[in-house]
């Protein structure tokens, strides 16, 4: 028997993950990338350290990243 849909199995981190992208300045073209779950994790990652880091930068008024 199959188990209940209930219960969510964690993917694979090696199982791969397509997803499409819009290319940079167009306005139609779409990219496709292919990474791992595990690499996907890891982008998802460091885009959100980005996003901080910009973050910390404009509260400390553009004077550069902390250091």
């Amino acid at each position: 028997a199959a188990p209940p849909a209930a219960q969510a199995e964690e993917p694979s981190p090696e199982r791969i993950i397509c997803r499409s992208r819009p290319e940079l300045n167009t306005r139609t073209r779409m990219l496709r990338v292919c990474m791992t779950a595990a690499e996907w994790a890891h982008h998802a990652t460091n885009m959100e350290q980005q996003r901080r880091d910009i973050n910390d930068w404009g509260a400390q008024g553009g004077a550069g990243p902390a250091q």
